[in-house]
């Protein structure tokens, strides 16, 4: 199996976890979330989610939701 190369930062701010990652061959990546095991709350907190990558002007880079070994190994 090949593998991925990447140097990843997590960072903690209020309840999000900022997660950027410098992938070797693709570049950097952020990924923003909140942790929850209640559901109820999931739609208050992607409203929130958004918010907060609007503030930190995420919202201007396209989302990706394929994994590194896609993006690297697999063609499209």
């Amino acid at each position: 199996m090949r593998r991925i190369s990447k140097k990843r930062d997590i960072y903690f701010i209020d309840k999000f976890h900022l997660t950027p990652d410098e992938v070797t061959g693709l570049g950097t990546f952020v990924e923003l979330v909140i942790m929850t095991d209640d559901e109820d709350a999931l739609p208050s907190l992607q409203d929130q989610v958004q918010q907060a990558a609007q503030r930190l002007d995420l919202l201007r880079y396209p989302e990706e939701t394929r994994s590194y070994r896609r993006l690297l190994f697999v063609s499209n």
